[in-house]
């Protein structure tokens, strides 16, 4: 199991029934660069806030988490290598939620996806 703290990339897309929990189960793994936790509908800003202590990561994909709010991704912003964030589809981010992000990001090329095309 030792090599399982040098994955890069992990793939959870459509784990419908993953929770927050279980993203905190993968949130210490050290070398982990790409999360996609895509269409995990039960996922809270509990493992958004969890997740923002992977310092590594550089691309995150919440498409359609419907439970993630504003003060979930306001706690992304403590990730300096974070470039690529997937907010696509339904979720409760807003227009000022991303703002408040943009101004506080310690990532200085970060991508927002839907509101950066």
């Amino acid at each position: 199991m030792s090599g399982v703290t040098l994955l890069r990339s992990l793939n959870l897309r459509g784990c419908r029934r993953i929770t927050d929990e279980g993203v905190l189960a993968v949130c210490n793994l050290p070398a982990l660069t790409l999360l996609d936790l895509s269409l995990c509908r039960e996922i809270t800003d509990v493992a958004v806030a969890a997740v923002s202590g992977m310092t590594a990561l550089t691309s995150l994909n919440l498409f359609n988490c419907v439970k993630i709010t504003n003060d979930g991704v306001l706690t992304l912003s403590s990730l300096p290598a974070l470039n690529h964030l997937n907010l696509r589809a339904r979720n409760k981010v807003t227009a000022a939620g991303v703002q408040a992000l943009r101004s506080t990001t310690t990532a200085p090329s970060l991508r927002i996806l839907p509101y950066d095309q």
